[in-house]
């Protein structure tokens, strides 16, 4: 299951019918926080257990509707980046994501994630300042949250992208029904 917690702002840009629940248990739990830049829009998916953000810029209405599917989409893609496998180790990290994030729940954010959330909201304004607008691409979203995901959280040693990469590898080697692997 994949669960995304939702701030306020971006609920007005969803369906009106989603399977939500008020709390959740998810293997991967991602916080979605919405702001604008300019006249941008931009969502930051926050994964909460290791830090690892993606990023989307001007979504579409249609986007939005299909959030569910965009979401695991750029997961997806940026697991095979990041875990850098061989085709084999790709294939077995695509199976075995898929599997994991086959449903989809929208779900109320915990009020300490906000803190985190707006200290990326600030990264990547200084981001749309440093390098003068925003991103035109997925490639270059992926690029910024590389750069984002380059920081070490507090207190773990390793940065945000390091333990994606850890986490995405060992899925990718995961046989297992009974649990995922977790994070280092």
């Amino acid at each position: 299951m994949l669960e995304i917690q939702v701030n306020a702002s971006l609920v007005p840009h969803l369906p009106a019918q989603l399977p939500s629940l008020k709390q959740g248990l998810s293997l991967n739990r991602w916080q979605a926080h919405r702001f604008d830049i300019d006249q941008h829009h931009c969502v930051i998916l926050r994964e909460a257990q290791t830090g690892y953000a993606m990023l989307f810029f001007n979504l579409k209405h249609d986007d939005y509707q299909a959030l569910s599917e965009v979401c695991r989409f750029r997961l997806l893609s940026e697991a095979l980046t990041v875990a850098d496998l061989d085709e084999l180790g790709n294939q077995r990290l695509q199976k075995n994501l898929l599997e994991q994030c086959q449903s989809v729940l929208l779900t109320q954010p915990s009020s300490c994630s906000q803190q985190q959330l707006q200290h990326l909201e600030a990264l990547v304004k200084a981001l749309v300042v440093r390098h003068q607008g925003i991103p035109g691409n997925q490639v270059e979203e992926f690029r910024w949250g590389v750069i984002l995901n380059d920081y070490v959280e507090a207190g773990l040693g390793e940065t945000p992208y390091q333990q994606m990469q850890q986490y995405w590898q060992g899925l990718a080697e995961w046989q297992s029904q009974a649990s995922a692997p977790l994070y280092h």
